[in-house]
């Protein structure tokens, strides 16, 4: 993924929108660590198609969740995490069979 646009809103807020349409809300503060953490978390919650069939096991040894679509806006303004929303309100991850 490749940054395609970042802007500072009125309310000194950055937004960053991405190559694939995907937008990121990092708000004012710490923004850096914010954009670390998403780095980091995202290629465990939604890996490729390419890395879940060369894995040795299941998508649940190697990732937290395997999606069939990507987040429209990730919301990582929270301080021990973040918010996805999907489109069209779909699920991030596959139903529990448990």
């Amino acid at each position: 993924m490749s940054i395609t646009e970042l802007r500072l809103t009125p309310r000194r807020a950055w937004r960053i929108r991405l190559d694939n349409g995907m937008q990121l809300a990092l708000g004012r503060l710490q923004a850096d660590e914010r954009l670390a953490r998403f780095v980091a978390l995202y290629p465990r919650l939604f890996p490729k198609p390419a890395e879940i069939s060369a894995s040795s096991g299941t998508a649940a040894q190697d990732a937290v969740a395997v999606p069939t679509i990507t987040p429209v806006t990730v919301d990582l303004r929270y301080s021990d995490g973040f918010a996805l929303r999907m489109p069209n309100g779909a699920s991030p991850f596959k139903p529990s069979t448990t």
